[in-house]
């Protein structure tokens, strides 16, 4: 080999260390942000339970039910995953500016196989701006299990009037693969 080819050899070996030690090192940094971030929602969640299309107040957060059992659970009939989601559409009504409003929605797997959501929920801003991050506690639900589809999000002055963000949650569920969820809520300036 020639002392040009080794040199060009040595330098390209160098500078492919150099990128993957980067990688590595960026791998490790978001993996830790995440980490924190689930940490500090887990942190400030607690129980809550929401039922029927009531006005929600906008700060009460709720807890991670990360494959938490169903009581007195009893599969439907047919095979396979099933989602069911106890609330569809969670309404905050009247927010003030800078109120923290933490969604959270508890799905089901009442199916007989496990429940799979295929992908972080995507995002639609269909009145208002600013979507908020959308986090899972549990891809994989057995049967019989919930968790929750949750997101904190807070407006301020500026983005004032109605907001509407529509969720939109993929399953392997053969009956219904896509569940559309809804967050409502309208921001208005401190009284």
């Amino acid at each position: 080999m020639s002392t040009q080819h080794s040199e060009h050899h040595q330098r390209s070996r160098a500078t492919h260390r150099r990128k993957n030690g980067w990688t590595r090192n960026s791998l490790v940094w978001i993996v830790g942000m995440v980490v924190v971030l689930l940490g500090v929602i887990m942190l400030f969640s607690s129980g809550n339970s929401k039922t029927g299309n009531r006005k929600l107040p906008a700060n009460q957060p709720a807890a991670d039910f990360s494959n938490r059992p169903i009581p007195d659970f009893t599969p439907v009939a047919g095979e396979g995953p099933r989602i069911e989601v106890t609330q569809d559409i969670l309404d905050y009504g009247d927010v003030e500016y800078n109120n923290p409003v933490n969604a959270v929605f508890y799905v089901r797997n009442v199916g007989n196989e496990p429940l799979i959501i295929q992908e972080t929920p995507q995002i639609e801003v269909v009145k208002g701006c600013c979507p908020p991050q959308v986090l899972v506690s549990s891809q994989t639900l057995p049967p019989g299990t919930e968790s929750t589809i949750s997101m904190t999000f807070s407006m301020h002055a500026g983005m004032d009037g109605p907001h509407e963000f529509r969720l939109y949650v993929k399953t392997n569920d053969p009956v219904e693969p896509v569940k559309e969820l809804k967050v409502l809520s309208n921001w208005i300036p401190p009284a």
